[in-house]
């Protein structure tokens, strides 16, 4: 073939390589963006992606660490769930708060429920569990010493040395624990509960048996 020839021939494959190049935009001239800047640009979105999410797992973290604190800083209080005995404060002591410093009468936490456990405090009128106040006190010497248990309804207290009821050798109300007890029969009764009414309450005042009261 002659030297024209050829040249009409690679002048023809030239163009046929060349046409679908520039029909699919792909940059010839050198100016398009550079892969690696590409790559990075990619890199660094993904890691401030991973880095936005992992704050946001830190945050989450650190909220559920302080909310189990903080249920178990609460559950740590002495309360009905958790103390079988007497709540003293925060502590936990047998049923008896005779040696507490908060108070030495038991408040139940669940009113009328004889044996049930309860916290300490000096004043039964302050005792409002179950929505009503409990003004009242029952005294019992079943475990030795007095105890007092504060109650709404004085007819629940213990009637006799058998169910715990202190004692009154002389027949003097004097002998009682609690200053609205009456002395009868050598028990130690509290005002409100049968034959007390008319007694005398070892504060010195008359018992008023229907009102559970020493006294006008």
């Amino acid at each position: 073939m002659e030297r024209s020839g050829w040249l009409a021939v690679i002048a023809g494959s030239v163009a046929a390589v060349w046409a679908p190049l520039t029909a699919c935009g792909l940059p010839l001239d050198g100016d398009g963006p550079e892969p690696d800047a590409t790559a990075d640009t990619a890199e660094d979105t993904a890691d401030a992606a991973d880095g936005g999410g992992v704050e946001s797992s830190n945050d989450g973290a650190n909220d559920v660490s302080l909310g189990d604190a903080g249920a178990e800083a609460e559950a740590s209080l002495c309360n009905s769930n958790n103390c079988g005995g007497a709540c003293c404060g925060d502590t936990c002591i047998v049923r008896s708060c005779a040696g507490c410093g908060s108070g030495h009468l038991l408040c139940p936490f669940s009113p009328g429920v004889p044996g049930s456990n309860g916290y300490c405090l000096g004043d039964c009128s302050q005792c409002g569990d179950g929505g009503a106040p409990q003004a009242s006190v029952c005294w019992s010497c079943g475990a030795g010493s007095p105890s007092g248990t504060c109650t709404s309804d004085p007819a629940t207290c213990a009637a006799n040395a058998d169910s715990g009821a202190c004692q009154c050798p002389s027949g003097d109300a004097g002998e009682c624990p609690g200053s609205t007890q009456v002395c009868v029969g050598l028990a130690c009764l509290t005002c409100g509960q049968q034959s007390t009414d008319m007694k005398l309450c070892a504060n010195g005042k008359g018992c008023m048996e229907p009102s559970g009261k020493c006294g006008p």
